[in-house]
C-alpha cells in the first residue's frame, strides 16, 4: 500500500480543445489524506468535465470555484458522522485550459 499523498490529474475534454488539470498534495502521511487527495482531485475533473459548455472567462471561474465545492464535499462523502472531524486534508490547485495549436518553423 502506498502512503503517498500526492494526486496529479489531466483530462482532455471531449470534444474540444480544452482539457482539465489539478494537483492535490495531501496535508499530513497516510492514508486518511491519499484518500483526501484522491477524491479531491477525481471530483474536481469529472465536474468540470461536465461543464464543457462554458465559454467566457466569468463561466470559466464560476465553474472552478463549483468544481471546488465539490472537490471538498467528496472528501467528506464516504466518511461517517463519528469519524467527520477526522477525514484527510488536502490543498487543491486545478484549472480548466485550453490549448492551442500552432506550427514551429
Amino acid at each position: 500500500m502506498s502512503y503517498l499523498c500526492i494526486v496529479f490529474e489531466c483530462a482532455n475534454i471531449s470534444n474540444t480543445n480544452r482539457l482539465v488539470a489539478v494537483l492535490c498534495d495531501g496535508c499530513g502521511f497516510g492514508t486518511k489524506a491519499r484518500d483526501a487527495s484522491e477524491r479531491a482531485g477525481a471530483s474536481f475533473v469529472e465536474y468540470l468535465k461536465s461543464k464543457q459548455a462554458a465559454v467566457t472567462v466569468q463561466e470559466a471561474a464560476r465553474c472552478v470555484v463549483e468544481a471546488t465545492e465539490c472537490a471538498h464535499t467528496s472528501i467528506f462523502q464516504s466518511t461517517n458522522e463519528a469519524e467527520i472531524w477526522g477525514a484527510g486534508n488536502t490543498s487543491l490547485c486545478g484549472t480548466p485550459a485550453e490549448m492551442q495549436s500552432f506550427t514551429v518553423t
